[in-house]
């Protein structure tokens, strides 16, 4: 939840600067870079929000998977239709970072790949901890 606050917050502070990449066509949907990180940033600010209601762990941990798996399936589709396309993740703020641009690439796939994989283990861990109707404790005292 956190890196997804995170990221929202840079996205906003990137949107409000007034480089050129912020102006340049998105590859992906064609739409401006501020426009797509814009909707991004408030994308990822209901997500927050929704993970920090009292709903099922579980419910939040595919919300997570969703999530890290968007940024993966965006990530495969913009590498199979602009290869060269550097990433707007962050606009002009991974220059303020003293991030390359095949950094910032890097680093937006390693984190997307992180929440999936971290989401998906947790989710895992979570559903085999929880008992079946063949093991529950109800069952075990009718027994």
């Amino acid at each position: 939840m956190a890196i997804l606050f995170l990221s929202a917050l840079l996205k906003l502070l990137a949107v409000s600067g007034s480089k050129a990449i912020l102006f340049t066509k998105e590859p992906l949907t064609g739409l401006e870079t501020r426009t797509v990180l814009l909707s991004q940033a408030i994308l990822e600010l209901a997500i927050v929000f929704l993970l920090s209601r009292p709903i099922a762990a579980s419910t939040k941990l595919l919300i997570c998977c969703w999530v890290g798996g968007a940024f993966i399936l965006y990530h495969v589709f913009v590498a199979l239709i602009a290869p060269a396309a550097n990433c707007p993740c962050l606009g002009s703020l991974t220059q303020s970072f003293g991030l390359s641009d095949h950094h910032a690439l890097w680093l937006a796939r390693a984190l997307a790949l992180y929440i999936v994989v971290g989401a998906t283990a947790l989710l895992m861990r979570l559903l085999i901890k929880q008992p079946t109707s063949a093991q529950s404790p109800v069952h075990a005292i009718r027994a």
